[in-house]
């Protein structure tokens, strides 16, 4: 159940649902290597969230979004997990400031795993959209200021749940910079795939 259907073209080698999630080698804001695959293995449900870049208004709220939502997230059965490109002490400034109670991943400037996972770059076209700019002052208005671009500021996001066994479950791509996964539909795509 692919939840967006209006977005980009994904990349040629992009993984669809009942595909194996891509694993990878990241590190955690404290420097430590973490292989995604640790995170699907521990009995629950993984959604795993790709942010555009550290510094996106868009990607702040959702951080903001992910951290208030979190024990939602854990009683219908899942672990969250987020990855931004980045350094671990970029990373942990954004920990310390949303208070996340979820890993945050860093990939550096390697943006392999984004295309790993199908995630394409945007095009002005998904910068620049009446959409883009309205949510991105609604976004701002609510507190998530830009700052500084850490990594490719084009680069799209995505989310994703995976089961147990490392199985694609749900994917959301998204169609443009602004179009993060809510979080209401990745609980109602919780509650459907593992009732």
């Amino acid at each position: 159940m692919e939840s967006n259907s209006v977005s980009p073209a994904p990349l040629a080698s992009a993984l669809q649902i009942g595909a194996p999630a891509p694993d990878a080698q990241l590190v955690d804001t404290e420097g430590q290597a973490i292989t995604l695959s640790s995170l699907w293995q521990q009995g629950r449900p993984l959604v795993l969230v790709f942010l555009r870049h550290l510094g996106c208004t868009f990607c702040r709220q959702q951080l903001a979004n992910l951290a208030n939502d979190h024990a939602r997230f854990v009683a219908a059965g899942a672990n969250v997990a987020c990855v931004a490109q980045g350094t671990p002490s970029v990373g942990k400034a954004y920990t310390i400031l949303y208070q996340l109670p979820f890993p945050l991943l860093l990939c550096g400037d390697d943006l392999s795993i984004y295309r790993d996972y199908g995630l394409s770059r945007g095009t002005r076209r998904q910068l620049l959209s009446p959409i883009v700019l309205l949510r991105g002052f609604a976004s701002v208005f609510q507190g998530h200021k830009q700052t500084q671009v850490v990594g490719d500021g084009h680069q799209l996001g995505g989310a994703f749940i995976i089961d147990i066994t490392g199985t694609m479950r749900h994917i959301h791509r998204n169609a443009d910079y602004s179009d993060n996964a809510r979080n209401p539909a990745l609980l109602e795509a919780l509650t459907i795939l593992f009732k």
